[in-house]
């Protein structure tokens, strides 16, 4: 049923128009998750299926995403859920992507994802909120996607960026110790830790170790943390800016 679920979502998706960079406030951020909602299904149905109707798809809505003037760097949870978004569809659906196409989103990664990543001083290097792991996150995924594309300077930069991702999300992960309670409240939980577990994954798919990034003892409590702050009711402890 879940499965069925799901294509019929995808399908759905697959009949609107690819994504348009149009920003509400300072934030492109609905725009970068409805491209990563739509891609990552695309990509997993390619993969699962075979059928290229997915893989054509991800085609189209990431050479629109790559044509972009920007990713909206000054809210730079934006670049980071775009970067996730590209990163996936790119590394699920490249084998059947043209040339050019590969050529055109790879060169987007790195110049709207990577680069920006890597020049701005983002407070969210070195924090132990949400945003240190969706933005270090999308610097991982980018760099993992295409460091096998590049050479030369490029890939030191892709390197160096590879080991802050390892290295900075301990920041955020420092923040469940000791018993799994997490700051933020449920919501931001979900969300946080959702990219987290995004990261940790990736470095055991690419890299075959996460370096122990998820031997994190109070990471793994955290599963406790999230069922304990719900009530009988259902609703959670109300902490600000939570929802719950």
């Amino acid at each position: 049923e879940y499965y069925a679920a799901l294509v019929k979502a995808a399908d759905d998706k697959a009949k609107a128009q690819p994504v348009e960079r149009k920003q509400v406030g300072r934030r492109l951020l609905s725009v970068s998750r409805e491209a990563l909602g739509r891609i990552f299904d695309w990509s997993f149905l390619y993969r699962y299926t075979g059928d290229t109707r997915y893989s054509d798809r991800v085609e189209k809505e990431a050479l629109a995403i790559a044509e972009f003037s920007d990713w909206n760097p000054s809210h730079f949870l934006d670049v980071a859920e775009m970067t996730t978004a590209m990163a996936i569809g790119y590394d699920a659906c490249k084998d059947a992507f043209a040339e050019e196409s590969k050529t055109k989103i790879r060169d987007a990664i790195y110049t709207k994802g990577l680069f920006e990543a890597m020049k701005v001083k983002g407070w969210w290097k070195r924090n132990t909120a949400n945003w240190n792991q969706v933005c270090w996150c999308g610097s991982l995924y980018g760099s993992l996607a295409i460091i096998d594309e590049v050479d030369g300077e490029k890939r030191e930069n892709l390197e160096r960026l590879i080991q802050s991702a390892v290295n900075g999300v301990t920041w955020s992960m420092s923040a469940y110790e000791p018993d799994g309670n997490y700051t933020e409240g449920p919501g931001y939980w979900g969300y946080g830790t959702g990219f987290n577990i995004l990261l940790v994954s990736a470095l055991q798919s690419a890299l075959g170790t996460d370096f122990a990034r998820s031997d994190s003892n109070g990471f793994l409590k955290s599963i406790d943390y999230y069922e304990h702050v719900f009530g009988t009711t259902g609703d959670a402890f109300n902490y600000p800016d939570s929802g719950g």
